[in-house]
């Protein structure tokens, strides 16, 4: 960040604008391409598990389902572990998860399991039968 606080001041001073905009312009973009590179970790799966193959993906999937099988109400590794089952291309399995995370408690992390329920169904399309199951469940849930 150094270096592109170094440039933006000098392009400031160049145009004969007020360096004290810079930070604050430098500051969003470098909170924007961390945004950007987390939401390729997220789609990517937990820990880049679509990279994975075999028996490790389902090690890791297999001790997701029994930390959730532990403990119902831990949201966290329910929702890591609709990720992981979404990585590996069960759809309609990684929806229910989010969809029951949304049943028990809907605020938690800040709508998170909706939020990335609906990246779900962004990405699978409009006609993908997980997602035209999973938009009737969660539109049951918010609307009853």
């Amino acid at each position: 960040m150094a270096s592109g606080l170094f440039e933006a001041t000098t392009d400031f001073r160049r145009h004969g604008l007020d360096t004290r905009l810079q930070r604050p312009l430098v500051r969003d973009a470098t909170h924007h391409r961390a945004r950007q590179a987390r939401e390729r970790l997220i789609e990517s799966g937990v820990g880049g598990i679509r990279g994975v193959v075999g028996e490790r993906a389902n090690r890791i999937i297999r001790e997701l389902e029994q930390k959730v099988a532990a403990n119902p109400t831990d949201h966290q590794a329910r929702f890591d572990f609709a990720v992981a089952l979404n990585a590996a291309g069960q759809r309609k399995e990684a929806a229910e998860q989010l969809i029951a995370i949304v049943k028990r408690d809907r605020k938690w992390n800040d709508d998170g399991a909706r939020r990335q329920l609906v990246q779900f169904f962004e990405a699978w399309g409009p006609t993908d039968e997980a997602t035209v199951d999973g938009r009737r469940k969660l539109s049951s849930i918010l609307f009853a």
